[in-house]
């Protein structure tokens, strides 16, 4: 019981950092592009369509880059990639994407943002809001610039995740490793999140290969 309340303890600061740090960029924050102005539901609609974006993601000064050892389960991130690591290059190299980019965020939704062994069950019952292994939601992404994508199969899913991954990239102004995961698990930012910070210590430390 007192595990639990430490990990629900140790969620909650940094779910609060997040949120104090998007209310004090709309405080104080001086150089709003006019698209920053957009809610994260007009940005998935511009990009699906492909239109041009101009976002610009602030620092989060109270953002941790630590990746949270009490909620990670290293194996099921492993797994992830290793199993798709080949779909992964094909089209990285395709669409012109840092492989080691898409690797370190899928390796963040099945090591951080997994729900144990649910994510695995509601994927086999096709009840899944979001679909492994990049842990997508394909009824917000599955018809993306002119294509469908069946985000229950893995290649599909991989794809889509690709391609939005690189949506994203063009649309910042800073296209950071962090801003990059940061607009992948939450398009609406506007400062750096936790989950963005902990893909960029992902990526430099590449637990994949350990």
């Amino acid at each position: 019981m007192e595990l639990k309340k430490t990990i629900q303890d140790v969620q909650s600061v940094l779910e609060n950092r997040d949120v104090q740090a998007e209310e004090d960029y709309e405080k104080y924050y001086k150089d709003i592009t006019d698209d920053n102005l957009l809610s994260g539901v007009d940005r998935i609609t511009a990009m699906k369509k492909g239109d041009p974006l101009s976002l610009e993601v602030a620092e989060n000064p109270y953002v941790m880059y630590d990746i949270p050892e009490y909620r990670t389960f290293h194996s099921m991130g492993k797994y992830y990639v290793d199993k798709y690591s080949d779909i992964i290059e094909k089209y990285a190299q395709k669409y012109n994407v840092n492989a080691d980019l898409v690797k370190s965020i899928m390796y963040n939704e099945a090591s951080t943002g997994h729900k144990i062994i649910f994510n695995w069950l509601g994927d086999i019952a096709h009840v899944s809001d979001s679909q492994m292994p990049m842990n997508i939601q394909g009824e917000t992404w599955g018809d993306f610039q002119g294509e469908h994508y069946d985000t229950w199969d893995a290649e599909q899913n991989i794809e889509l995740a690709v391609r939005v991954i690189k949506q994203i990239t063009e649309s910042l102004k800073n296209p950071s490793i962090e801003n990059i995961g940061t607009l992948w698990n939450g398009t609406g930012k506007n400062v750096t999140s936790s989950y963005g910070a902990r893909t960029k210590t992902i990526y430099e430390q590449k637990p994949w290969e350990k």
